[in-house]
């Protein structure tokens, strides 16, 4: 082999070796539920016991395109961004659909991903973009909590103090046993924005608060019940700090309403 022959040689194999490493890049399909039933319904079921989501079968009985939407990226409420009003409410649809084997939950995702692709020709993509995010922090400078936050020095959960409060009417609580990550959850559940544990707080803590549900421009509807920040900070000793920063959202580019099968 003569070098103008080698020269040629070796620029073709390292064509195959830039198709190959091409090849390796590209996302492989999605898998598919092997039976997939969606129908419109006209009237809500509240029977959240008959909705499933484990051993390889999806089924949700009365649902919006959006809690599909956001069970299958896995996001929350302010995650997901534009699309038509109907996206969100007051159309409803009924969703069963089968695996044929069991499947672990992130796989089961992927064919709700699949299901909306077909069914309700979902476009949609990732994107950073910037909003309101709380900062979950100790609300006292000496560092002492709440009377309703315990460090659980054993750190063993199954040993837990009964909860003593009595629910006024309108009012929610959240207890629980576990990290202040916990708490960060539930704050962001109820601020329906990102919320990061910035408490510094360490180890097994158990908690037990209790809130107002309804407000008016920050305020307790009812004047004798507390809103959640204040609870927060009043019986937990915590407190959340407005800021800024970079949120993952999806944005709907397109969707279209299914017909029933």
């Amino acid at each position: 082999m003569n070098r103008r022959t080698a020269s040629y040689a070796a620029t073709f194999l390292v064509g195959i070796s830039i198709v190959a490493l091409d090849a390796q890049t590209i996302d492989p399909p999605k898998p598919k539920f092997e039976v997939t039933s969606v129908k419109r319904r006209a009237e809500p079921i509240f029977s959240p016991g008959n909705n499933r989501n484990f051993g390889g079968i999806f089924v949700r009985e009365s649902t919006t395109l959006e809690r599909l939407i956001l069970y299958a990226f896995d996001l929350r409420d302010y995650q997901l961004v534009g699309g038509p009003n109907w996206v969100r409410s007051p159309v409803l649809f009924e969703i069963a659909a089968s695996a044929g084997r069991d499947v672990p939950q992130a796989e089961l995702r992927l064919m709700v991903q699949s299901m909306l692709e077909d069914r309700f020709k979902l476009v949609a993509h990732h994107e950073d973009r910037e909003m309101s995010i709380y900062d979950l922090v100790l609300a006292r400078s000496d560092g002492r909590l709440g009377p309703s936050l315990t460090r659980k020095l054993d750190d063993d959960c199954t040993k837990r103090s009964p909860a003593s409060a009595v629910l006024p009417f309108r009012t929610v609580g959240a207890n629980g046993c576990g990290r202040v990550a916990g708490i960060a959850n539930v704050a962001r559940s109820l601020m329906r924005a990102p919320v990061v544990d910035k408490t510094g707080l360490v180890g097994t803590y158990e908690y037990a608060m209790f809130y107002s549900t309804g407000s008016t421009d920050g305020q307790p509807v009812d004047p004798n019940l507390t809103e959640f920040r204040t609870a927060l900070q009043e019986q937990l000793g915590l407190k959340l700090e407005s800021s800024r920063g970079l949120v993952d959202v999806l944005i709907v580019d397109s969707v279209e309403q299914p017909t029933d099968n």
